[in-house]
């Protein structure tokens, strides 16, 4: 993702939030993938000037673990299911910002 045109952006965080009410869960998904090594996760936090604030609230290290697996878990396997679906359109109502879209592109898949 080529973040040059979005650098100037200035995302309100306060309204992201105000406007989605499962928004630190959304920015805390993209976190875990990017954690987990996803690098296009890592490049929309940039472009949208995420940070981990509120994200983590009171959780211990080893629920931040397991949800970390959950999360990587389930992507990853909803993506496969997805994919081997035979569909050649891909239609998503997430309410995060998973670079899925961008993955199924590379791939051929029209997502939605």
């Amino acid at each position: 993702m080529d973040n040059t045109n979005l650098s100037s952006l200035s995302v309100d965080q306060d309204l992201l939030e105000r406007i989605n009410p499962v928004f630190n869960t959304a920015k805390m998904t993209l976190f875990q993938l990017a954690s987990a090594g996803d690098r296009d996760a890592a490049n929309i936090a940039d472009a949208l000037g995420l940070t981990l604030e509120g994200t983590q609230d009171d959780a211990t290290p080893e629920e931040l673990l397991s949800n970390e697996i959950i999360l990587e878990t389930r992507f990853r396997t909803m993506g496969v299911l997805a994919e081997k679906s035979g569909f050649p359109t891909e239609v998503d109502l997430p309410c995060g910002y998973t670079p899925r879209a961008i993955e199924f592109a590379r791939k051929g898949i029209r997502f939605v």
